[in-house]
Formats: structure tokens, sequence, C-alpha cells
């Protein structure tokens, strides 16, 4: 008899206690889904911004390795050039150093691809600081400087899109976004 009175208040606690640790691993679950699903926005975020500082660093050496070729070819001269790229040479700088921040907090993986495209920049660097010595020993002509330099430049900029390419599909696989096959 004691046994039948104390069995519907043992059931009532025992249903008590399974709906309140349900509840508390079901908001568990629901907190870890809202901080996995800030954890992605952000990553997709610093992705978005990263894709962007590739491309306009990518404009901005293209329009300086232009503007360089155009010294090499003797349609400008040092100066007019040194004037046309000064202003984008810092915006160039603050871009190289945020894009190497981001990849490294959150794009490990493509580090390695960066530093294969700042080998490249540091190449084309070492071609325009050689015709620069060239040119300021009064030897204006760049005409064999520019087979190198150019392919400089196109390896440099295949190797921007490669990443950014690579980018594309980290950004993807990290956030679970289905890659589209065109058919």
């Amino acid at each position: 008899m004691l046994l039948d009175s104390l069995l519907p208040v043992v059931t009532g606690f025992l249903g008590a206690l399974l709906a309140y640790l349900a509840q508390r691993d079901l908001s568990k679950r629901e907190r870890e889904a809202s901080r996995s699903e800030r954890d992605i926005e952000r990553f997709l975020e610093r992705g978005e911004e990263l894709y962007s500082l590739i491309e306009r660093w990518q404009m901005l050496a293209g329009t300086q390795a232009m503007t360089f070729r155009r010294v090499m070819l003797g349609e400008l001269d040092y100066n007019q050039a040194f004037d046309l790229n000064v202003q984008q040479d810092e915006r160039f700088a603050r871009s190289f150093e945020r894009i190497d921040l981001i990849l490294r907090v959150y794009f490990q993986s493509l580090t390695g691809d960066f530093a294969k495209l700042k080998v490249l920049v540091s190449k084309t660097g070492d071609v325009e600081a050689a015709f620069r010595e060239k040119y300021k020993e009064g030897q204006l002509d760049g005409q064999k400087f520019l087979p190198t330099y150019e392919k400089l430049i196109i390896e440099t900029e295949r190797e921007a899109e490669d990443l950014l390419n690579r980018l594309s599909d980290e950004i993807r696989k990290h956030c679970g976004i289905a890659t589209l096959n065109p058919s």
C-alpha cells in the first residue's frame, strides 16, 4: 500500500527530472548551434574581406607593374611613374599586411599559397630594382628586362587567381556551401 501511494510520486519525480535533463540538453545544443552559426558567419565575413583585399591588392599591383613597364619601354620617365605609384604604395603595403593577418588567423591552410605569391612579388621587385640601378646609371632602355618582368607579372596574376579560387573553395567547405556544377 505504501508502495502504491509512492509510485505516482516517484514516477512524477522521475518524469520531472527527465524533462529537466532533456531541456538542459536542448538548451546546451541550442547554445552550441548558435555559437557555431556565429563562428561560420565570422569566418564567412573574414573570407569575403580577404577575397576583396586580394582582389584590390591584385589591381594595385597590376597598376604599379604596368606603370613601371611603361618606364622600361621609355613611355614614362622614372619620376613620372614614381608620382603615379606613390599614392598607391601605402595602400598596397597595408593590404598585404591585412591579407597576411587574416590568412594566419582564419585560413592557415592557405599560408603556403600566399608565401608563393610573396616570392613572386619579391622576384618582380628584384627585376624592378635591377632596372632602376641601370636607369640611375643613364641606361634608360629597359627592353632587356621586359621578358622576365612580364613573365613574373603573369605568374603573379595567375598565382593570385589560384589563391582566390582556393580561398573560395575553403570558404564553401567551412561554411557547408555546396559547389555548383554547371551541367
